[in-house]
């Protein structure tokens, strides 16, 4: 790294406590270390009294992350799975980014694989319904429904991704939606 500056911070205070600026920093990997050249490290030790040390070459001991650490993959929320979809949400409220977004897509990891049972909750009184109408109707019905899941699930996501629901909720909205929508149907069927 080239231009390098490390700021530690009190995490109480959220003072400065140490200050170190390098022209360069070079990964070793044998000594699992970052090697800092010609540079200075200055602890402010308080309102009065600051230690200023210029360097040559050393290494800091409490910085040990590696290069890797600072190579962030770029991957979308549908490209990873439920646990690295969480600890990439958690990685990125650390460094304080805006995680609303991830967080309704972490809800839906769950709750858009659910809706193939509130589906066949739904089919059922339809199969009734329409059983007398034919393939084409049944079709037709099984088409309309998806579509209104589809519309649905976007708008409560967007309400969602906006923070206007929080983020289980909008991810749950259209399954609770559609269940009392399939319970009513069950209910109302004659048996």
């Amino acid at each position: 790294m080239a231009g390098v500056s490390v700021y530690e911070l009190d995490p109480v205070t959220f003072r400065l406590k140490t200050e170190i600026t390098a022209e360069k920093a070079t990964w070793q990997r044998s000594q699992h270390k970052w090697v800092y050249q010609n540079g200075w490290r200055r602890d402010v030790l308080g309102s009065a009294r600051e230690n200023f040390a210029p360097f040559k070459s050393t290494t800091f001991p409490e910085l040990d992350e590696p290069p890797s650490y600072f190579l962030k993959e770029i991957k979308l929320d549908k490209q990873m799975n439920y646990q690295e979809l969480e600890a990439y949400i958690n990685d990125l409220k650390q460094s304080g980014f805006d995680t609303v977004h991830l967080r309704v897509q972490l809800h839906k990891k769950f709750s858009v694989p659910l809706f193939a049972l509130i589906m066949a909750m739904i089919s059922a009184p339809f199969a009734f319904l329409v059983g007398n109408r034919g393939a084409m109707g049944g079709i037709g019905a099984s088409i309309g429904v998806m579509i209104a899941y589809l519309a649905i699930g976007q708008l409560f996501e967007q309400i969602g991704n906006v923070n206007h629901l929080p983020p289980p909720i909008a991810a749950w909205s259209p399954d609770a939606v559609f269940s009392l929508v399939g319970m009513y149907l069950l209910l109302k069927m004659r048996s």
